[in-house]
């Protein structure tokens, strides 16, 4: 059986997948015998099984993550050309791209409807880059590649592109702030995260903190809003449709 984190991004991902094929065959939304069926159809194809019940969190999670993403078309970001940029930035960023395209999917954070070509091209708005043309060639890059890490994860491109990434940074973990502040009835501020993650010895103020500091901090918070909010929701069984 999945654990409950990994349920909290298998679920919706597989909520995702049910309403596009429904959307591509016109079935119902709410035809329980179809949803069963189909269901059943893609977790066999993935892992072998017809449930999830018997489902090995190690070996079958990636698998069934794998599957839902390409019934959703999870598989933008190949190819994508910039004018104004190199080739060889053209091939990182159409690299990390998909990468971030897949994690957001996910994680369930991309909006019903949305396709890769418009979550990229908004994506490219907030660097600067419109109708797929840079206003110039290291600025739009580092902007974009840090947005791009910052959804994906991605060590490497978050200190490649540290400048960019801190002021991306700091804006996010501002919104987590408010986020948790709503969850918990209290004031969340920098002094409040250094409180509780008094282990990862942040600086005195988060205009200190480097990118790699400011990306610990946002998986620490993420993971602790996560965790609140699943509290607040009554736990669920298997039963969509949804």
């Amino acid at each position: 059986m999945l654990t409950p984190a990994q349920q909290a991004i298998y679920r919706p991902l597989v909520k995702r997948a049910w309403l596009a094929h429904c959307r591509q065959t016109g079935t119902a939304p709410n035809n329980r015998p179809a949803y069963d069926a189909w269901y059943r159809d893609q977790v066999h194809g993935a892992v072998g099984l017809w449930s999830t019940i018997e489902a090995d969190p190690a070996r079958d999670y990636s698998k069934l993550i794998d599957r839902f993403l390409v019934l959703v078309g999870a598989v933008g970001g190949q190819g994508v050309t910039i004018s104004g940029w190199t080739p060889k930035q053209g091939d990182s960023f159409s690299g990390l791209a998909a990468r971030a395209w897949r994690m957001e999917m996910a994680r369930g954070v991309v909006p019903d409807g949305v396709d890769f070509n418009d979550w990229l091209a908004e994506l490219l708005r907030g660097a600067g880059i419109f109708n797929g043309k840079a206003p110039d060639r290291k600025e739009s890059f580092d902007a974009a590649m840090a947005e791009l890490a910052i959804r994906a994860g991605d060590d490497y491109w978050i200190g490649r592109t540290a400048a960019a990434a801190e002021i991306r940074l700091r804006y996010v973990l501002a919104c987590k702030m408010d986020e948790l502040a709503t969850l918990t009835g209290d004031p969340v501020d920098w002094r409040y995260c250094r409180a509780i993650y008094a282990q990862m010895n942040l600086p005195l103020t988060i205009e200190e903190a480097s990118a790699p500091w400011l990306w610990k901090l946002l998986q620490a918070l993420d993971t602790h809003i996560r965790r609140l909010g699943r509290r607040t929701k009554k736990k669920e069984v298997d039963k969509v449709p949804f």
